[in-house]
């Protein structure tokens, strides 16, 4: 299995600029021959947020984020591993998540 790792802050507070970021690196990863790409943990959301913005960021697994995600992973064939503030009802965690090449939330 080849593995590629996006070592990167992204962009803290912008959700959509980092999915398209992710989706950047997956279409590279993938023509390179990568099974899988792995991101930072929170990229989606970006570290270093204060309380409310996480809390704002926060989606359930099952959210528009991951839901991006899974055509990402389908589009160009290739796994991914990264990480989101996930909210389950009230409350919150540092979640990650793996999408498999064929967009199956395999594990979070």
């Amino acid at each position: 299995m080849k593995i590629a790792i996006l070592q990167s802050n992204g962009f803290p507070g912008e959700k959509q600029r980092n999915l398209e970021y992710i989706e950047k690196y997956a279409s590279h990863a993938a023509q390179q021959g990568a099974d899988m790409l792995i991101t930072a943990e929170l990229f989606i959301s970006g570290y270093h947020l204060d309380a409310r913005t996480f809390h704002t960021l926060s989606e359930p697994v099952h959210g528009a984020s991951i839901l991006q995600l899974q055509n990402i992973a389908q589009k160009y064939a290739i796994a991914i591993v990264t990480g989101w503030p996930e909210r389950d009802g009230e409350a919150m965690y540092n979640s990650a998540v793996l999408i498999d090449k064929n967009a199956k939330v395999l594990l979070h």
